[in-house]
């Protein structure tokens, strides 16, 4: 004689358990495209932060200038490229050769070493560029600077 089991088998997620998967995965997506989109370079997010000095006086560049960005890490980025220092001279002497009346405008970070700036302006004044700026932020009162009276 078969004997059958009086107990069918019971197969049954709860709906606790699957909450908490769910959310789980909502957590680790969430988190997952948050890095990506932080570190990604080519995010605006991961761009870097130049704190301009501020100056009284300044003229704006009409025709696009060569942009060189000087990080107070002394870090150098050409355009948005993180170059070396090396890098950047070869880069200029191509530049310059192929649009020598190009302007070359440095933006650096008020807290970054003066140290840096000269050793740009050098380059390129040795690369015989005429037009050559420092990238400042405008200064929010209209007062003009004190005058010594030598």
């Amino acid at each position: 004689m078969k004997v059958t089991p009086t107990r069918g088998q019971l197969f049954s997620l709860e709906s606790i358990a699957m909450t908490d998967i769910v959310l789980n995965m909502f957590i680790f997506f969430f988190i997952s495209f948050s890095v990506l989109a932080t570190f990604n370079p080519s995010s605006p997010l991961s761009q870097f932060e130049v704190a301009l000095p501020a100056a009284a006086s300044g003229t704006v560049v009409a025709s696009g200038p060569i942009i060189v960005t000087v990080t107070k890490h002394g870090a150098f980025y050409l355009a948005r490229d993180r170059v070396s220092f090396a890098q950047l001279e070869t880069t200029l002497r191509q530049w310059h050769g192929e649009a020598p009346e190009r302007p070359l405008v440095v933006r650096a970070d008020q807290a970054a070493a003066c140290e840096h700036v000269v050793k740009i302006f050098d380059l390129a004044r040795g690369l015989g560029m005429p037009r050559l700026g420092l990238a400042v932020q405008a200064l929010e009162t209209a007062a003009p600077p004190a005058r010594s009276s030598r």
